[in-house]
C-alpha cells in the first residue's frame, strides 16, 4: 500500500498577502491602478454620449441653416444663443467618450488618467445639455402649476 502525504489545498477565499504584494511589485502611483466602474456609471456615461450625439446633430443642422431655431426656447437650449459653443461642447463629449471607450473596455475599466478624461467629457456633456435640461425643468414646473390650478378649480366645483 502506497500512502503519500498531500498538502491541504489553500482555501479559495484566503485574504491576499498585501505586504508581500507591496514588496514584490513596489508602490504604484494611484493613476496607474485600473479599477472597474459600476454598471450604473458606465450606463450614465453612454447615455450622456448618446444624448450629446443627438443634440450635436440638431445643433449642426441649426448651424447649417437646415433646422429652424428662434425664440426664447432656442436661446435657452443653445446656451444663450451660442449654438456653435454648445456644438463644440457636445462634440467634445461624444469624441472623448468614444476614444476613451476604446482603451477602457467600453468605459468599464479605467485608470486615473482615463477616468480624468471620462469625467472631463462628462462635464462638457452636462454643460452642453444644461440649456435643454433647464427647458425641461421649466416645462415641468409649468405643468405642475397648471395641474395645481386644475385641481383647485375642480375642488371648488
Amino acid at each position: 500500500m502506497n500512502l503519500r502525504v498531500v498538502a491541504a489545498p489553500a482555501p479559495r477565499d484566503a485574504p491576499p498577502n498585501v505586504l508581500a504584494d507591496l514588496l514584490r511589485n513596489g508602490v504604484r502611483p494611484w493613476w496607474s491602478v485600473a479599477d472597474r466602474l459600476s454598471t450604473a456609471v458606465t450606463t450614465a456615461f453612454w447615455g450622456l454620449a448618446f444624448l450629446n450625439g443627438v443634440f450635436a446633430g440638431w445643433l449642426a443642422a441649426v448651424q447649417a441653416g437646415v433646422a429652424a431655431c428662434s425664440g426664447p426656447a432656442c436661446t435657452v437650449a443653445t446656451l444663450g444663443g451660442h449654438p456653435r459653443s454648445a456644438l463644440i461642447l457636445a462634440l467634445s463629449c461624444v469624441a472623448a467618450l468614444t476614444v476613451a471607450a476604446l482603451s477602457t473596455r467600453g468605459l468599464r475599466w479605467t485608470d486615473g488618467l482615463q477616468l480624468a478624461v471620462i469625467v472631463t467629457a462628462g462635464v462638457c456633456g452636462v454643460v452642453a445639455l444644461a440649456g435643454v435640461v433647464a427647458l425641461l425643468i421649466g416645462v415641468a414646473l409649468c405643468l405642475v402649476v397648471v395641474f395645481g390650478v386644475v385641481v383647485v378649480l375642480a375642488d371648488r366645483l
